[in-house]
C-alpha cells in the first residue's frame, strides 16, 4: 500500500495561520503607504471605509480612573 501525501491537521493549521498573518501584514504595509486612503473628495477613485465603524463604538473618556475609583 502506498501512503498518500496529505497535510496533517497541524500542517494545515500552520498554513492557514501563515496565510492570515501574511495578508494582514500586507494590508498594514499597503495602508502605511496610503494605498487605501480616501480619494473620493478628489475624484481619484474608490473610497475605502471601515465597515465596522458604525457597529463599534469607541469608549468615552473616564471621569475617574478605574484604579483610583476603589481607593477612598
Amino acid at each position: 500500500m502506498s501512503e498518500s501525501r496529505r497535510f496533517s491537521e497541524d500542517a494545515l493549521a500552520m498554513l492557514v495561520a501563515g496565510t492570515v498573518l501574511s495578508v494582514s501584514m500586507l494590508v498594514t504595509v499597503l495602508e502605511s503607504h496610503g494605498v487605501f486612503s480616501s480619494t473620493a473628495a478628489t475624484g481619484g477613485g474608490p473610497s475605502w471605509r471601515n465597515p465596522m465603524k458604525s457597529i463599534i463604538v469607541l469608549p468615552t473618556a473616564w471621569e475617574v480612573h478605574p484604579f483610583e475609583s476603589g481607593v477612598s
